[in-house]
């Protein structure tokens, strides 16, 4: 099940078993352009299991997404480059 913000963006996405008991929620934050720059995941629990942080370039494209786990620890880091 997903709640979107205003500018329909996903803003909270649950996830339930086949008996609906919740999975896991996760939490997407986006800035005032428009463009996601967290997306935190908890378990059932409410307890933060992984978090996702984006940034963006001037000209809005993506250019690094930095992976945490549930130690605020990071785990994986992408980055993008462009050329304009």
């Amino acid at each position: 099940m997903s709640e979107y913000d205003k500018w329909n963006n996903i803003k909270l996405r649950t996830t339930f078993d086949k008996d609906n008991v919740l999975i896991e929620k996760t939490i997407s934050i986006y800035n005032t352009n428009n463009y996601k720059t967290e997306e935190n995941t908890f378990d059932k629990d409410g307890k933060l299991v992984r978090k996702v942080v984006m940034e963006y370039d001037q000209k809005g494209m993506l250019i690094s997404r930095k992976f945490y786990n549930e130690k605020n620890e990071m785990t994986f880091s992408k980055v993008f480059t462009y050329t304009y």
